[in-house]
């Protein structure tokens, strides 16, 4: 009697399991349901509105629509009208010739005044770093006691490339995590990091920055300063903060999409706010490609020689 009772209630239990796990599965399919719903009215009104120029157009457009530039049109226009960040459309032709430049040599200038080494940066390509260490390596054995970086004028959202060129200036980060920055989304996960090993350089150093100066470039600056490794002379940058993603499409183009913002080594983020100088400077005359004459550069050099 005792032994029916038993199996009795092992199946009665093993129902009961079924029965929650089938009502979980509905509860959980209801809500992932509910929230395709929601969006559906947003979706819908959106496809609406674009058929409906579609058709306009289609019918009375007095030339021809080519449909492969009608739906890069679409995507084009789509980005464009993303509110934060830098977002746009690569046609195939366009994104070949990203990739190129990223593989491309030249990134870097550097020569020497007095006792300090400058050294301008034009991109942040694939090479960057290597030609940023060589044209350290160079300036020393020319007896340089001190280095200037110029990233005036630089806009970049290639990440990774000033990454590199800050592992190469910064030693590994604190607590042995190596993380010099970081992206997160708005959802406040972390969807990159980058890191630096132990090697770092040792000479005294200066940042100038304008306020064309965006993306990436501002992240070396923040870097230089938040590691200690320098001080930052110029004007307020652009602050462009945000972390952009490539993605590619079927037609050999590419979405470039805002998809987190950059936060420092251990300053707060820069995106909307840019960076402040250390000391603000504002060249008056006109650019004359004499360095003598550049006064951001000589209150940097001041402050470092």
């Amino acid at each position: 009697m005792n032994r029916k009772i038993s199996l009795g209630l092992t199946f009665t239990l093993i129902a009961a399991a079924v029965v929650i796990s089938a009502a979980a599965a509905v509860f959980l399919s209801l809500r992932v349901f509910n929230k395709i719903i929601i969006d559906l009215p947003a979706r819908e009104a959106s496809y609406k509105f674009l058929t409906e120029a579609d058709n306009i157009i289609r019918t009375n457009y007095y030339g021809d629509v080519d449909p492969e530039l009608a739906g890069e049109g679409q995507v084009s226009g789509y980005l464009r009208a993303l509110p934060l960040g830098t977002n746009y459309y690569m046609d195939p032709d366009e994104y070949s010739e990203y990739k190129r430049d990223l593989s491309s040599s030249g990134s870097v200038t550097f020569e020497t005044y007095a006792s300090a080494g400058y050294i301008k940066i034009n991109s942040f390509t694939d090479g960057t770093a290597k030609e940023f260490r060589h044209a350290v390596d160079e300036l020393s054995a020319k007896n340089a006691t001190s280095v200037i970086i110029d990233l005036r004028g630089l806009q970049s959202i290639n990440t990774e490339g000033a990454a590199r060129v800050i592992d190469e200036i910064a030693p590994i980060a604190s607590a042995g995590t190596g993380v010099i920055a970081s992206a997160v989304n708005r959802d406040g996960e972390t969807i990159a990091s980058f890191s630096s090993d132990a090697d770092s350089i040792s000479l005294p150093m200066a940042v100038l920055i304008n306020g064309k100066t965006g993306g990436a470039a501002e992240l070396l600056a923040c870097d230089v300063r938040d590691f200690g490794k320098g001080i930052i002379v110029g004007e307020k940058s652009m602050g462009s903060g945000g972390y952009q993603q490539i993605f590619e499409l079927s037609d050999g183009g590419a979405i470039t999409l805002t998809t987190g913002v950059i936060i420092p080594y251990s300053s707060d983020t820069y995106d909307g706010e840019g960076v402040t100088p250390d000391f603000t400077v504002k060249n008056q005359g006109e650019d004359t490609g004499n360095l003598s004459d550049d006064e951001q550069f000589m209150k940097a050099y001041t402050e470092i020689s």
